[in-house]
């Protein structure tokens, strides 16, 4: 499974050798669980590998999911808030944005130059009509 491989080859993120290690040193359940898997085994003297992997996945399965889905949902909320910040980045940038109208457009254009040359304009304009009046 692609998915999983993943998993592993991204270690920032799911480290799965760290996560069992992690596991077996510090979940005391899962080591009693662990030791009576093999302790049983060796008394029975019969060593069935496939047995005691599928019983040893089964145990370590449900505590790595949870982990993995603990940190999703962190990256899901951490996703959210940074989506959120974007968000209000752009209405805050989209407030100082003016539309000018009718102005040609030219490839080597100077967007500063040309709204100061506008505002130079209407304020002669605005001021030259306050004198007529």
């Amino acid at each position: 499974n692609k998915s999983r491989q993943r998993l592993t080859l991204c270690p920032r993120f799911f480290n799965l050798k760290d996560e069992l290690s992690n596991i077996l040193q510090n979940d005391n359940d899962i080591k009693k669980k662990l030791a009576a898997i093999l302790t049983t085994n060796i008394e029975s003297k019969e060593v069935d590998l496939n047995a005691n992997l599928n019983k040893i996945v089964e145990l370590l399965e449900p505590v790595l999911l949870d982990r993995l889905n603990e940190r999703l949902n962190h990256l899901g909320n951490l996703i959210a808030k940074i989506e959120e910040h974007v968000d209000d980045s752009e209405r805050y940038s989209r407030s100082f944005n003016i539309r000018l109208l009718n102005v040609p457009y030219s490839d080597e254009e100077d967007p500063i130059g040309i709204t100061t040359d506008i505002a130079f304009y209407v304020t002669f304009v605005h001021t030259k009509e306050k004198k007529e009046t």
